[in-house]
């Protein structure tokens, strides 16, 4: 790949043949002797994808959506693709608490919701108890005071309301309609992007192409993603060969 030896090794060749499949181009033998650096690598692939055609922000998400699974939850690399089910990765209630871990990590995933059944439970249970909260108002306004009857009455209500919003988090167990594989996951946090035309589409194309690079590397050999600089060089920086 780079002028810097004179034959790809297995790290380079596996670097390629993702990045081929990912974005969906090939890249020459003479594409290959263009790359040094990271940026190279970024250059010759936006030179080889069609005008209209950016870096695709789904796919950086992705990249990223797998790495914070790596780190979280110790499922193998291999297992996350864009069509896993997340049922497949999170099966049991007890594996899903690592996604309320990952949720205090990163603020964009989408948060699990308490399955219908378990939340009808739950309204039901706390509608029965204000039937004594009642009887105790009822006993405090006649016995005693009509002020005390109202604090308690309020205190009994706010306890209620925070043990079945705490019991209701602790069950939050089912993923949100629309979510039911990885990539939909990718796709909710991937930003936004208003695309100028000109210069501007190409300038944003560039940086959206060298962030997925950039990902792609991190996430082969990885590497953490603020040591993959634009100018790291592929092999002496970042002993890819």
């Amino acid at each position: 790949m780079a002028v810097e030896y004179d034959t790809m090794g297995l790290d380079a060749v596996e670097l390629v043949m993702e990045v081929e499949q990912q974005f969906d181009v090939v890249l020459t033998d003479s594409d290959c002797r263009q790359v040094l650096r990271v940026a190279d690598l970024a250059a010759v692939v936006a030179n080889r994808l069609p005008d209209n055609q950016g870096g695709c922000t789904t796919a950086g998400a992705f990249y990223l959506f797998r790495r914070l699974l790596l780190s979280q939850t110790g499922i193998k690399r291999a297992d996350i693709r864009p069509a896993t089910p997340l049922s497949d990765l999170f099966p049991s209630r007890e594996s899903r608490n690592k996604w309320h871990a990952m949720e205090k990590q990163d603020g964009d995933l989408p948060r699990l919701e308490v399955d219908e059944n378990t939340q009808r439970s739950i309204d039901a249970v706390r509608t029965f108890l204000y039937i004594p909260l009642i009887v105790l108002f009822v006993f405090l306004f006649v016995t005693f005071h009509w002020a005390i009857a109202i604090l308690w009455c309020v205190a009994g209500i706010a306890v209620l309301g925070i043990g079945s919003r705490a019991i209701s988090e602790l069950r939050r167990t089912r993923f949100p309609d629309g979510f039911e594989t990885v990539a939909d996951v990718a796709r909710s946090i991937a930003p936004m992007q208003t695309r100028a035309g000109g210069p501007g589409q190409t300038l944003i194309m560039q940086q959206e192409v060298l962030l997925r690079v950039r990902l792609i590397i991190a996430d082969l050999f990885s590497i953490p993603i603020e040591e993959i600089k634009p100018e790291s060089r592929l092999y002496r920086d970042l002993l890819i060969g």
